[in-house]
């Protein structure tokens, strides 16, 4: 192989790749959007957390964070400081600020974006292993019909099971 043919070899495979990013991107967001817009959305101002008490908690120091103020936890007649790692705080604290608002939709968006973001990241991750088209689409496609994984896209602060999903998932189409 001749290096003068590698890049433009190069080119078509990163346009290809990109050209799926951007249309499974378009697809996540139909799906996720659909998801939260009809599926059991609580009521306007209304959060309904669950399954873990713990996101109350830390959706207090996500909008503490996307206000500015201060995170501490007012317990009694003493502040506290939360006993989470803020890095999920401040994330979802960004996607506060960018909507702008700071309610039960804009809370719930976090967890969409997330979901979305890291089904990107494992198609790219899949792609840069070398998986065939199919493999990557049908992987993906089977996590998008989960009903596991429309729950995460409701809930808050599911990253870390999310993440366990998306490993297995990239693993058994390895495996295909």
């Amino acid at each position: 192989m001749t290096t003068a043919a590698s890049p433009p070899r190069l080119r078509r495979s990163l346009r290809v790749v990109l050209l799926e990013v951007v249309g499974l991107s378009l697809l996540l967001l139909l799906c996720c959007d659909y998801h939260v817009r009809v599926g059991d959305l609580p009521e306007r101002g209304v959060l309904e957390f669950h399954p873990l008490p713990d996101a109350a908690e830390q959706a207090f120091v996500a909008q503490a964070f996307a206000r500015g103020r201060d995170p501490m936890l007012p317990i009694g007649n003493e502040l506290h400081p939360s006993r989470f790692s803020p890095v999920s705080p401040f994330l979802q604290s960004l996607t506060l600020r960018w909507l702008g608002d700071y309610d039960a939709e804009a809370l719930l968006s976090h967890s969409v974006f997330a979901v979305q973001a890291a089904l990107v990241l494992l198609y790219g991750w899949m792609a840069a292993l070398g998986l065939s088209v199919p493999a990557r689409l049908a992987a993906v496609w089977m996590l998008v019909r989960t009903p596991m994984l429309r729950q995460m896209g409701r809930n808050i602060l599911q990253e870390p099971q999310i993440l366990l999903l998306f490993a297995l998932a990239g693993l058994a189409a390895a495996l295909a």
